[in-house]
């Protein structure tokens, strides 16, 4: 038997500021192959004043995973935050900046304990023609406890193929793997393929929903 719970609020008081908030929680009893809790709790909130040249992006997630399976059990709770501001100095030419962080506490048979990650992010995009760009990417992503030190440097084509949609096409020299700051963008090395929203045609309410 599996139980859900599906909710989802937005609200733009204030033309070029809104806030959304997203609810999912998912419980499944423990005769299921994928037995246990699944919960995700969103809080969004953006700012994208019509005659300004930043745009601002807040996001934080709780993540909840209660896993079971036979005589062993895990307990999963993430809060993942990411901050995202997009300065446009001019039509050809867009910086971007990111700062996460996550915190995690994990419950299970073969290991439990807490730990702090975080990843701060520098993007420099260049409009070459009317739907072509091209974009470089520096990133540095830490686990201080267990002395993770990992760098990101890459670079890709943007091809506008709809309105609000590019296809990327590009190259990581470096990078690294994580579940939650991966979601916002390709971050491992080598070639990638991948389609994302254009931050500066896209409306609050999809630009929330990165």
């Amino acid at each position: 038997m599996q139980r859900a719970l599906l909710g989802g609020f937005f609200r733009e008081r204030v033309a070029g500021r809104a806030f959304s908030a997203e609810l999912r929680i998912v419980d499944r009893e423990s005769a299921q192959v994928l037995g246990g809790f699944d919960g995700r709790l969103t809080l969004g909130w953006a700012s994208r004043p019509s005659s300004g040249r930043w745009i601002f992006l807040e996001r934080a997630d709780w993540i909840a995973t209660d896993g079971l399976g036979g005589s062993s059990a895990t307990r999963n709770r993430r809060l993942v935050n990411n901050w995202n501001a997009s300065f446009v100095p001019n039509a050809a030419n867009e910086l971007g900046l990111q700062y996460a962080v996550k915190l995690v506490s994990y419950d299970g048979e073969a290991w439990s304990g807490e730990s702090f990650l975080d990843l701060l992010g520098v993007e420099w995009r260049r409009q070459l023609a009317a739907k072509l760009d091209v974009g470089l990417h520096v990133s540095v992503y830490r686990a201080p406890s267990a002395g993770i030190v990992e760098r990101g440097t890459g670079f890709d084509f943007g091809i506008n193929v709809a309105t609000n949609l590019e296809l990327a096409v590009g190259y990581n020299f470096t990078g690294f793997a994580d579940e939650d700051f991966s979601a916002a963008g390709y971050t491992a090395a080598g070639p990638f393929v991948t389609f994302r929203l254009k931050i500066d045609q896209a409306s609050l309410r999809d630009l929330l929903r990165r």
